[in-house]
């Protein structure tokens, strides 16, 4: 506080007590008190430097009751009043600056960090613009929004700027943007995952059923798929399984098939619609059965028999199957053998020949092994005959047997009953032998068999026809002459 006279002498000092009577009393702002008389009502209210200080100064007259003084009161003006400033602005940064004798600005208080403030050196110039103005500077990195206000006398000019940190003021909403950012990324991450799901929904199941189509295809009907969707995939497995137990069931029909009656005949009905009747068609029939079968049942037992037929019926079936013909029903102890039916094939005669011959050697073969075992041996008869003869379905409308049935198939079954009687083991006819020239045969007779009207020409077939037969010539030369 100072009491100064109304010319601008100092007559007390409370910033220098000691100094009061060795002062020459001027007043330490120069022109200050110029300003004073030019006011209206004798007051002013001024930012002023005294002794490096800077103070909030405010002159008032003393009244006693007329003017005879003026009181002056000073408040120190530094960090703590300009952080307080600050505090009432929203932490706006304050920076407070005074031109000093060289004119240039210094300053005195700042809010900014020691490294901030340091920079603001190289931006004296913001001090210079209009106060209605802002301007963007960058300081230790930072950009701030700068906007100077003047202060003070024109003695004792300052400037104080006011700034806010861009990045501050803007920090709330790059923490929305990253807030916005992972959710925008958490979104894109829940938006593939559902993709993915509903992908993998979709295409593990295809490719279940792709693996299920492949499984089906390579012949295992057992395979099943799992899938447990209720929706039209789950529909599609459904349908898929229910596919796969009616193709097993057809195939254990096949295969049960295939055991009643031979694959070719098999494949035939299941490859056609089931009617009754057939269609005319050249065919060669062998019948073949056991010799004495009933007073060699006489001697086993009926497990024994069982064993026995079967032992036999395994090998004349793979003989017969080797040879391209199959097998159409067992009847007893005989075996009624078809070729050139179900399928057409133009050596029928020839394979049917040659079947007969191989079962000859089968049946030897199994003699050596009942005899090795103390059961009595086997002697077979074969016939067969060449002839046109109705083969397909027949029997009733529920239940079928496919077979041949006609004229020819009598005489294979009269001529199998010959062999007995002339003492051979296998009886062909004419056709057969005219069809099946690749054979060496014996002529034997020419019979009436029972049932027919012609006479009929029956052979023995030896083997493979050989160019120089002398023994058969003189057989044939014989015959001829009887």
């Amino acid at each position: 506080m100072m009491l100064c006279t109304l010319d601008g002498h100092v007559l007390t000092d409370t910033l220098h007590p000691d100094d009061n009577e060795d002062s020459d009393g001027a007043f330490p702002v120069p022109g200050l008190f110029d300003l004073l008389m030019e006011s209206d009502n004798g007051e002013l209210v001024t930012i002023a430097r005294i002794d490096d200080a800077v103070y909030q100064l405010a002159i008032v007259p003393l009244f006693t009751p007329e003017p005879n003084a003026f009181i002056v009161i000073g408040f120190l003006i530094d960090e703590n009043f300009v952080r307080e400033l600050s505090a009432t602005t929203r932490d706006t940064e304050v920076s407070l600056f005074q031109k000093v004798q060289n004119s240039n600005w210094q300053m005195f208080a700042s809010t900014l960090p020691p490294k901030v403030a340091k920079d603001l050196s190289d931006h004296i110039h913001v001090l210079t613009m209009p106060s209605d103005q802002t301007r963007m500077i960058t300081q230790a990195g930072q950009q701030y929004i700068s906007m100077p206000v003047p202060f003070g006398a024109s003695v004792s000019p300052g400037t104080a700027l006011l700034q806010r940190s861009l990045d501050q003021q803007l920090a709330p909403y790059h923490a929305l943007s990253r807030v916005l950012l992972g959710i925008f990324l958490l979104a894109v991450l829940m938006s593939l995952a559902a993709a993915w799901l509903m992908a993998r929904s979709v295409v593990r199941p295809v490719k279940i059923l792709q693996q299920g189509a492949r499984k089906i295809a390579e012949g295992d009907f057992s395979h099943r798929v799992e899938i447990k969707q209720r929706d039209e995939l789950g529909q599609l497995a459904d349908t898929f399984n229910e596919m796969g137990a009616g193709l097993e069931e057809r195939d254990r029909v096949r295969n049960l098939l295939g055991k009643v009656v031979s694959p070719e005949i098999a494949e035939e009905l299941l490859s056609k619609q089931i009617e009754l009747g057939g269609e005319e068609r050249v065919v060669t029939v062998l019948f073949s059965d056991i010799r004495n079968f009933c007073s060699l049942c006489e001697k086993l037992a009926p497990g024994e028999v069982v064993a026995l037929l079967n032992a036999w019926f395994t090998r004349a079936h793979e003989v017969i199957e080797r040879h391209g013909g199959v097998v159409d029903k067992y009847i007893g102890d005989a075996v009624m053998a078809l070729f050139g039916a179900p399928l057409d094939k133009p050596d029928a005669a020839a394979r049917a020949v040659g079947a007969s011959l191989d079962l000859q050697q089968a049946v030897q073969q199994l003699n050596k092994e009942l005899i090795a075992d103390g059961t009595p041996e086997l002697n077979i008869g074969i016939g067969i005959h060449t002839d046109r003869v109705l083969a397909g379905s027949m029997g009733s409308a529920s239940r079928l047997n496919y077979t041949v049935i006609g004229d020819g198939v009598n005489l294979a079954s009269r001529l199998e009953g010959l062999c007995k009687y002339y003492g051979v083991e296998s009886i062909v006819s004419e056709d057969t032998r005219k069809q099946a020239s690749a054979y060496a045969y014996r002529e034997l007779d020419r019979v009436c068999v029972k049932g027919k009207q012609q006479p009929v020409t029956i052979y023995q077939p030896l083997g493979p026809a050989q160019q120089d037969d002398a023994t058969l010539a003189r057989h044939q030369q014989a015959l001829n002459a009887y």
